[in-house]
């Protein structure tokens, strides 16, 4: 991607260089379709490093995701560390929102966890 970039880089120089040129021969239609082309190319050129920094972020997740993957235990989402994480959450849009215990509840035998996102409560059986 980064070539892409210095290739585009290029493109937008040399086309500075055809506008130089032309514009001693006072060539307007071909300066006027020389600059739009120029900056056609500065907007791919920006479209190129959002969507570099856009898979960097991506392969970020990705590489969290394989190193510390999440296991359904039948109620909610756990990591290799035992947090609690939002199945709703998760499974919608693979965010990786922590639980937070709200109330115990059923003489202790229940947990109440609760999402600060999505405001869904879950009930798990301890023990």
């Amino acid at each position: 991607m980064t070539d892409l970039i210095q290739h585009i880089g290029s493109a937008i120089t040399m086309t500075g260089g055809l506008i130089e040129i032309f514009r001693k021969a006072d060539n307007a239609q071909f300066i006027k379709h020389v600059s739009d082309l120029t900056v056609q190319l500065a907007t791919v050129q920006n479209d190129v490093v959002r969507l570099m920094d856009e898979n960097r972020e991506l392969k970020a997740k990705i590489e969290e995701m394989e190193t510390n993957p999440l296991q359904y235990d039948g109620y909610i989402y756990r990591d290799g560390h035992g947090h609690a994480f939002c199945p709703g959450c998760y499974d919608d849009k693979r965010k990786r929102i922590h639980l937070r215990k709200t109330t115990a509840a059923f003489i202790d035998l229940y947990t109440v966890w609760g999402c600060p996102v999505c405001d869904k409560k879950y009930s798990y059986r301890d023990g």
